[in-house]
């Protein structure tokens, strides 16, 4: 039983990992050569489990408020 925990706990830090190092390939604000980001990259999936739900909070935070903002938005229709 604890095998398989360990087992799965390393199976979603390697997708974390996996997903976390994606995006920060593709993110072209960041010095790749920067120590201290290789390093949150690692700690991040190494904390999956406090890692992800707080990213899963933010995604649903700037989703609700972009979503949000576009019903802000005041409806011009040509009627002419």
């Amino acid at each position: 039983m604890q095998a398989n925990l360990v087992t799965l706990y390393f199976i979603v830090a390697l997708l974390v990992l996996s997903v976390l190092l994606l995006a920060f390939w593709l993110d072209r604000s960041v010095p790749k050569t920067d120590k201290k980001s290789w390093a949150v990259v690692i700690l991040g999936a190494f904390f999956w489990f406090v890692v992800l739900p707080l990213s899963f909070v933010e995604v649903i935070h700037k989703l609700l408020k972009t979503k949000h903002h576009t019903s802000d938005r005041p409806n011009h229709r040509n009627l002419g």
